[in-house]
């Protein structure tokens, strides 16, 4: 087996044809520079809106497959007389275990994390109401005036 070129994967893994002729930069297509096209969004971030739309869907699909492969390995049964099976299989076991833990625990740190209130609006609702109850002071031409 040999390493693949590397052209050729970065291609198919953008989802483009990997046969298909390079063709070359936008202004050589004749688009003027921070011109849009299909593959670079405004301010030309090179497809980043289409690629956060694309990868969430594929995310959950994978989250999805590796769950129930995690699922389907924590079900193996485990023999301890077969010494062939019995050690890699507790391995595997383990490690789904422990990073399925790990993730629940990280999770139940976002759900028990207290939330702070937002105390600037607070504050400022607080100085409008001690601000209210001082005596006014007008200022005309520069000086005080008031009681």
């Amino acid at each position: 087996m040999t390493a693949p070129d590397y052209k050729r994967f970065l291609a198919e893994f953008k989802g483009e044809n990997p046969d298909a002729p390079d063709i070359g930069s936008e202004q050589q297509q004749g688009q003027p520079p921070g011109a849009t096209s299909e593959r670079t969004g405004a301010g030309g971030q090179n497809g980043m809106m289409g690629a956060e739309s694309e990868l969430a869907p594929k995310l959950e699909k994978i989250a999805s497959k590796g769950l129930d492969k995690a699922d389907e390995i924590l079900d193996l049964p485990l023999d301890p007389d077969n010494t062939a099976t019995y050690g890699p299989t507790l391995r595997a076991q383990t490690a789904v275990l422990g990073q399925a833990l790990t993730t629940q625990v990280r999770v139940d740190e976002g759900k028990m994390r207290v939330q702070q209130p937002d105390v600037l609006s607070r504050l400022v609702a607080i100085i409008h109401e001690e601000e209210a109850k001082l005596p006014r002071r007008l200022f005309v031409d520069g000086e005080e005036n008031g009681p």
